[in-house]
């Protein structure tokens, strides 16, 4: 827990708009920071303004168009599906 904590104040400092956003799509930005470090993150540029601009199919589709798409596989695509939809498909009925 002291970890995600840890990549949730980064994001807040470091991406100021982060605590707008809805609880799904905090915890895409917050796998991936966890997955790519937080200045992997940050060198989403592109997929980051689109967040901030409340631009989420943009930014789905911004994600799978990066190596870290290629690497991650299926979690890309499920996190990629959560940024556009604000749903995580493992808490849908």
């Amino acid at each position: 827990m002291n970890d995600i904590n840890a990549v949730e104040d980064g994001l807040v400092v470091k991406l100021p708009w982060f605590n707008e956003l809805d609880d799904v799509r905090k915890r895409v930005l917050i796998d991936m920071a966890f997955n790519l470090g937080l200045y992997g993150l940050l060198e989403f540029k592109n997929t980051l303004r689109y967040v901030s601009e409340g631009k989420y199919s943009q930014a789905s589709r911004n994600m799978l168009l990066s190596l870290w798409a290629d690497q991650v596989g299926q979690r890309a695509k499920t996190l990629s599906r959560m940024m556009e939809t604000g749903e995580d498909p493992d808490f849908l009925c």
